[in-house]
């Protein structure tokens, strides 16, 4: 069911607590025009619509379509901010990385092109079934990752590889 302009105008302005004035200073109007455009339809200029859809982080289509109904759509800048929260609290921004995880990404990060390129061809072949080409290089990306366990102040100790024991 779609919604008017003017009542998620209202509805948008009452969940966050706001007034009139609050809304209109923000915006770049006054409060009894702000006000109007809740309870009277009144054409909002593209400016104002632009400046309230900003405001309430909601896109400016959404908005001006009467035909679309609440709740409004996620916005871009509201996903990029969630995006950007969950990357700061530390679930990253494809989500929660193990410690091990994140030693292999530094690793392959301080590898040169090279390295990183024969890398990609162990971890390729591992999934592919593994041989000893990937195994040989799978010591060299342990040796990776051992090196920067000891430069992030880690331990240094690996019980496992894809090519056999540490020795």
């Amino acid at each position: 069911m779609g919604m008017a302009y003017g009542e998620k105008l209202a509805r948008l302005r009452a969940d966050r607590g706001l007034s009139y004035a609050e809304v209109a200073a923000r915006v770049g109007c006054s409060g009894p025009h702000v006000r109007r455009l809740e309870k009277q339809g009144a054409n909002a200029s593209t400016l104002i619509s632009l400046g309230i859809a900003r405001l309430f982080a909601v896109p400016l289509d959404w908005l001006a379509d009467d035909a679309q109904g609440w709740p409004p759509p996620t916005s871009d800048r509201q996903r990029a901010a969630e995006l950007v929260e969950r990357a700061l609290t530390g679930g990253g921004l494809a989500g929660e990385l193990t410690d091990a995880e994140r030693d292999l990404l530094a690793a392959f990060r301080s590898m040169t092109p090279e390295q990183r390129s024969r890398a990609l061809g162990y971890v390729i072949g591992m999934r592919a079934g593994g041989s000893e080409a990937a195994a040989d290089l799978g010591a060299e990306l342990g040796e990776a990752v051992d090196q920067t366990r000891d430069e992030r102040g880690g331990t240094g100790q690996r019980s496992q590889r894809a090519g056999g024991q540490r020795g």
